[in-house]
């Protein structure tokens, strides 16, 4: 096993950076290959684990940047360990976030395919499980924000996700920091406001779901475009109108600054 020649696999749905990030990201690292067009992350991330030609993969999402002091070399002093996740840090452009949302990671191909049925909210932490391995190095930063849609979506998506940590057994604070972060954070920055109202709109959607039946409904893309397209023409009234209206539980946290 070389950690140095582990395939590099890049994921893109239907971003409309996604050429550009790929040109970058393959110009400087020839091994790497595209995955397109499947919207199960599951699927998507089997099909990369099937493809590769070692027990361990890197994963790129497709508004990844890589960074210029990251190379993909393992560079630790201990090998991967078959079972475990290894999740680099990300910084994010409109919130400036240093987390695992959108970063690279290097996943065990075995656990993989064992989910690749999944349709878990969060398949990383599914997959890792206690395993989840922080590697304390920004490989990456995250420009979901390129598209009104997708800034929408990605706050849509990660602030319902961590949420869900923040009020799911004896709760996660730094989640809900995060949370509050994304709900708040980054409303000057290009489109911004869209990610800020995805973020809000999460909130209420979840209060408004405290079983989370509905949760399902964030790999349904055609729902998330029908939410987007719902309020895309005037995106800071919707935020205004959705911060005034928040669910008590949301207004209780503090959510808005």
């Amino acid at each position: 096993m070389d950690p140095d020649r582990f395939d590099i696999f890049f994921f893109s749905l239907d971003e409309p950076y996604a050429d550009e990030h790929w040109r970058l990201l393959s110009e400087r690292f020839p091994r790497a290959r595209r995955i397109h067009g499947i919207p199960i992350i599951a699927q998507a991330w089997s099909q990369a684990a099937e493809l590769s030609g070692a027990e361990f993969f890197f994963s790129v999402d497709a508004d990844n940047i890589i960074e210029q002091d990251f190379t993909f070399s393992w560079g630790q002093s201990f090998p991967p360990e078959e079972n475990s996740v290894y999740v680099w840090r990300c910084r994010n452009e409109v919130n400036d976030l240093v987390y695992g949302n959108g970063a690279v990671k290097l996943w065990p191909k075995a656990r993989v395919l064992e989910h690749k049925k999944s349709m878990a909210l969060d398949f990383t932490a599914e997959v890792a499980g206690s395993h989840y391995v922080v590697i304390e190095k920004i490989a990456s930063s995250c420009h979901f924000h390129k598209s009104p849609f997708h800034a929408w979506r990605s706050g849509f998506r990660e602030t319902y996700k961590l949420l869900s940590q923040a009020f799911t057994g004896e709760g996660d604070q730094q989640a809900l920091s995060r949370a509050i972060t994304w709900m708040n954070k980054g409303l000057e920055k290009t489109n911004g406001v869209f990610c800020l109202l995805g973020a809000t709109m999460a909130a209420q959607f979840f209060f408004d779901d405290q079983e989370q039946k509905a949760r399902s409904l964030l790999h349904d893309f055609h729902f998330l475009k029908e939410k987007f397209e719902h309020v895309q023409d005037d995106p800071h009234t919707w935020l205004d109108k959705l911060r005034r209206t928040l669910p008590e539980p949301a207004r209780d946290q503090a959510f808005l600054k």
